[in-house]
């Protein structure tokens, strides 16, 4: 993880741009600097991990237009545009069209870095986020096979196979249903492993290969906790 702030300047004024970035820098930013929007949208994709403070008025696609294409290609990177002063109509036109915040020129370099710091903020806590979610889809897919595994290879439990979990994974990126189709997947392993302990949790926890308190966790997510037990915890 790259824990410099990024930002992607595009200011077509090469005084002001020298200027901003120099400013940018000296406060601990990374500074991409574009004279025109059009270069800056070949450079941005989907995971940037920084954002992007563009002008307005520029040669070639104007700040709007440039914001309206950053948000189809990188929806989640916040986009900062800076107006000249008193563009009012402008800056409200920017919100709608979904800009993170606006900018007023002649901005204050503190109020300019205060706004860029909490864009940053924001950016990092979302790509953390989903760096956990995927971690935790990851774990999930990995528990599933290793179920899948184990009631396979038991004659006794009815017959799920470790086919259903691979097509379950492989289907993840193209099918909306994936976790839904997973959690009845795993719950039905779950159920069946209970099935054939009598409801003993322990002994439903070796047959599946995995530790006890994991299986606890699965059967709480499952609301499968009540009504397991015969004798044993």
């Amino acid at each position: 993880m790259n824990d410099i702030a990024q930002v992607m300047l595009v200011e077509d004024d090469t005084d002001l741009r020298l200027a901003t970035t120099e400013t940018l820098e000296l406060a601990g930013f990374q500074v991409q600097g574009f004279e025109t929007a059009r270069p800056a949208l070949a450079a941005l994709h989907p995971d940037f991990p920084g954002l992007i403070l563009s002008d307005l008025r520029m040669p070639g696609l104007s700040g709007l237009d440039f914001l309206d294409q950053a948000q189809k290609l990188a929806p989640d990177v916040p986009f900062i545009l800076i107006t000249a002063h008193g563009d009012v109509p402008a800056a409200i036109r920017a919100m709608r069209a979904g800009a993170h915040d606006f900018l007023e020129k002649p901005c204050p370099p503190e109020l300019m870095l205060d706004v860029l710091r909490r864009a940053q903020a924001m950016r990092s806590l979302q790509l953390e986020n989903n760096r956990l979610r995927d971690r935790l889809d990851r774990n999930a897919a990995l528990l599933v096979t290793h179920f899948a595994t184990h009631a396979a290879a038991r004659h006794d439990l009815p017959k799920i196979h470790i086919d259903d979990a691979l097509r379950l994974q492989l289907a993840r990126h193209d099918w909306p249903g994936y976790d839904a189709a997973m959690d009845d997947f795993e719950s039905r392993l779950l159920r069946a492993a209970l099935m054939e302990t009598g409801g003993r949790k322990a002994e439903a926890a070796s047959l599946l290969g995995i530790p006890r308190k994991r299986l606890y966790l699965r059967l709480r997510h499952h609301n499968m906790l009540e009504g397991t037990d015969s004798g044993q915890k």
